[in-house]
């Protein structure tokens, strides 16, 4: 019994290896108590949401495109340009700079 319990405390002290976790997160017969991790948080809403109402658009180009919009605070319409950021880091820092 004591060589039962100096083995466990053994295989207690022993940091969890690659195969234990290749076995499914399961350390020496016990079932995995590691959950997974929470879902990342949802982006933030657009300013331009929350600052215009949408109009109908009016014209497209190569980096996006141009909205009529009212300024819900001082009920002005403005041109604004919504401009997608996809694709590599070099096409994103060139609309970028179509955007400024």
């Amino acid at each position: 019994a004591a060589a039962e319990a100096a083995a466990a405390a053994v295989a207690a002290a022993e940091p969890s290896s690659p195969e234990s976790e290749a076995a499914g997160g399961m350390e020496h017969g016990s079932p995995a108590t590691q959950s997974a991790p929470p879902p990342p948080p949802p982006p933030p809403p657009s300013r331009f949401a929350a600052e215009f109402v949408e109009g109908a658009c009016l014209g497209k180009g190569g980096f996006g495109r141009v909205y009529r919009a009212t300024h819900r605070l001082d009920g002005v319409e403005y041109a604004v340009k919504k401009v997608l950021l996809t694709g590599s880091e070099r096409a994103q820092d060139r609309a970028g700079r179509e955007a400024t």
